[in-house]
């Protein structure tokens, strides 16, 4: 019956019943009364009610520590104070649930001894504190003081929310910051975005990505038409799912780009070509930026590293390269009634000499580079160890096996070393073209 008041309904019928316990007479009453108490004096003490639910209605379930659990109260309060403020608080007249369960550690609390009389608890200084240790709270104290973890935590998330803007606000209008976040992030910048630029583009871009030095006013329009690219959202640092089709502007800033890096590059391999010499790997990166192409981020870093390979692979190179042309000379001696006598008419020592060249060395393809046989080398006796010339030869410069049969075109490098190269007929190239000059600092066409 006292919850049928309590709610506005009939009292339900069913004919006779037993008497109800007097203790839960008592303790609906209890409620009854204090829901009256709030919605009649609410108002005089700033508070205005707007929702009383009770016992079932109110229970209200949670987890924690990893279990499923629920709060039962007697009555869930819901009031408002004079600023709109949301005050919420659970009701436990007699304090059985919670002195059994001991679920009250997990959330704010307050007690009253008056609490039989709610008049009382309602309008006296009678409450302890949240911590149960101390008195001299009202009732609207140790609901303001259960909500200031709420309110607390509501400041903080809405600081963060204006600090996540202002971010926002900073990476879009700060290329490199944004330049930056993506970095940090790890963009994966490959797809369709950035191929519908071209090869030259898509290796611009991600070279872009990969600088940290301040940016230029060209490589600022670059990232402009690359930011079209990304997610809207600034602080998302992943590509638009779906590539945008570059305007005429974007394509124009990207192709800016593409000069202004391929002239980085061919003035760093020039450098380096200055400082190590040209090897194989520089010499390749020099072709590539001739045929339109880009030096790829992770190639870049390496420059200088792969030159000096070059370069101490070349001094070994050059060693192998003259101790093969003592040995060549005494084994043609020793050969020179091999080859045909119209040959050795006609070409001289040169006809045995091709019979040697041509069990004794291999061509690098990769390379470009000749292979030469290894050295002698000596027993605990001292007694000179000739190699196996069916040992399985391999490139001085890159380490691979896969070797093409010599061919007398390679002759200059055989005769001069370093990197002279046939250029057509009997010209030969060295020193000239960003080439390696020779150790000896001899140039093309001085000898």
């Amino acid at each position: 019956m006292a919850d049928a008041f309590a709610r506005g309904e009939h009292v339900p019928h069913g004919g006779e019943r037993p008497e109800p316990n007097p203790q839960f007479l008592a303790h609906a009453a209890g409620l009854s009364e204090l829901y009256v108490l709030l919605a009649a004096q609410a108002p005089t003490y700033g508070l205005r009610l707007r929702g009383f639910q009770r016992e079932g209605d109110a229970r209200e379930p949670f987890r924690a520590d990893g279990r499923a659990r629920a709060l039962a109260p007697d009555a869930l309060i819901d009031v408002e104070d004079e600023q709109g403020r949301q005050l919420l608080a659970f009701v436990e007249l007699d304090g059985g649930y919670y002195g059994r369960s001991g679920n009250v550690s997990w959330f704010a609390a307050g007690a009253c001894a008056m609490a039989p009389e709610p008049e009382r608890a309602f309008a006296e200084a009678c409450w302890d504190d949240l911590r149960l240790c101390g008195g001299g709270l009202r009732l609207v104290d140790c609901l303001n003081a259960a909500r200031a973890p709420h309110d607390s935590a509501w400041a903080r998330q809405q600081a963060e929310q204006v600090a996540t803007e202002a971010e926002r606000e900073r990476l879009r209008s700060d290329p490199d910051a944004r330049r930056a976040l993506l970095q940090e992030k790890r963009l994966y910048a490959r797809g369709e975005q950035l191929e519908q630029f071209g090869e030259p583009g898509a290796t611009a871009l991600q070279l872009l990505l990969h600088f940290s030095e301040p940016m230029s006013a060209v490589e600022r329009d670059a990232f402009a038409a690359l930011a079209c690219q990304l997610t809207d959202d600034p602080l998302d640092a992943h590509l638009a799912p779906t590539p945008l089709p570059p305007s005429q502007s974007d394509s124009e800033a990207v192709g800016q780009l593409v000069a202004a890096y391929r002239a980085r590059q061919q003035a760093r391999v020039a450098e380096l070509t200055r400082r190590y010499g040209e090897g194989p790997k520089l010499r390749r990166r020099r072709n590539q930026l001739a045929a339109g192409e880009l030096i790829s981020e992770f190639a870049w870093d390496a420059l200088e590293n792969d030159a000096n390979h070059d370069q101490q692979a070349r001094q070994e190179q050059e060693r192998l390269r003259i101790a093969y042309l003592e040995r060549r000379e005494r084994e043609e001696r020793q050969r020179k009634h091999e080859a045909p006598l119209a040959a050795r008419l006609v070409r001289g020592r040169a006809a045995a000499q091709a019979l040697v060249d041509r069990d004794h060395l291999k061509h690098c393809r990769h390379c470009d580079e000749i292979v030469y046989p290894p050295e002698p080398s000596r027993d605990s006796y001292g007694l000179t160890i000739q190699p196996s010339y069916r040992q399985p030869l391999r490139c001085r410069f890159c380490g691979g096996h896969e070797l093409d049969p010599w061919q007398e075109r390679h002759l200059p490098q055989l005769q001069y070393g370093g990197n002279y190269r046939p250029i057509g007929g009997d010209l030969l190239s060295s020193g000239k073209d960003g080439l390696m000059d020779d150790p000896d600092g001899h140039k093309g066409g001085e000898w």
